[in-house]
């Protein structure tokens, strides 16, 4: 992986680990964050690698000035704001610009960003499946990918290949699994053994809620373990299910 200026939009759990990885394992030399507010940026700058070096080079508010210079851009937004800030960017890239996302859903995004980005770059889809329910930068941990599957999902006719190898070889560097399979498979296996797990443990754990302060004394492990997913971030698992639908059915 020859690049040296990285911008990542989004720089929480998933994109903030990424970092970390970025700079100890893969020879990124700037790393460029873009987040949404003032506060966002100050806790960018306390991400640090192993040697307690500043891992955010630079940190902006403007997604358009954070991608100028990058040679890619890393989109580790929810599903719902991945193609709203993929539009935006888009006509400012850099020529040759690698761009690729870390969104739990496929299909919808890279039909859509494969052709986009193509007027300045190339788009690769890739879904690591890591995380926790803690969220933001302030959990950053290089540690976040090693032995965990990342999926990459091109289009068989339509991505190319050289950039889907950078992206696989980055994601191989973090410490991460990489398996590749079109984005409509990987949506409908997703469903089954993610999706629709969430969906059942949030469903369990506002029925009991219905219930009344007296079931509290009762909740014990097996109901804490079937009900763990349920306490990730709301926002992001309705955007989810909006955008796979038809396989969680």
């Amino acid at each position: 992986m020859n690049i040296n200026t990285v911008t990542i939009i989004g720089v929480g759990l998933i994109g903030g680990s990424l970092a970390i990885g970025l700079k100890e394992w893969c020879g990124v030399k700037r790393i460029i964050g873009v987040g949404r507010s003032q506060a966002s940026l100050e806790q960018m700058d306390r991400i640090v690698d192993s040697h307690g070096n500043r891992v955010i080079d630079e940190v902006s508010t403007d997604a358009v000035y954070g991608v100028m210079e990058a040679e890619m851009v890393i989109l580790a937004l929810p599903v719902s704001s991945i193609i709203e800030t993929a539009k935006v960017i888009a006509g400012h890239l850099k020529a040759g610009c690698i761009v690729t996302d870390v969104g739990s859903t496929k299909s919808e995004i890279v039909h859509t960003l494969t052709p986009l980005i193509r007027q300045n770059g190339s788009f690769v889809g890739t879904h690591p499946l890591a995380g926790s329910h803690n969220r933001g930068p302030g959990f950053a941990d290089k540690g976040l990918f090693q032995g965990a599957v990342c999926v990459v999902t091109p289009l068989l006719e339509e991505t190319d290949r050289s950039a889907c190898e950078i992206v696989k070889d980055m994601w191989a560097k973090v410490g991460a699994r990489v398996m590749e399979m079109p984005p409509q498979v990987h949506d409908m296996l997703v469903a089954a053994t993610s999706h629709l797990p969430h969906i059942i443990a949030s469903v369990l754990a506002a029925t009991v809620k219905g219930q009344g302060e007296q079931i509290i004394p009762l909740i014990a492990s097996g109901f804490l373990d079937t009900t763990r997913v349920a306490q990730g971030d709301a926002r992001m698992w309705k955007d989810i299910c909006l955008t796979n639908q038809e396989s969680i059915v």
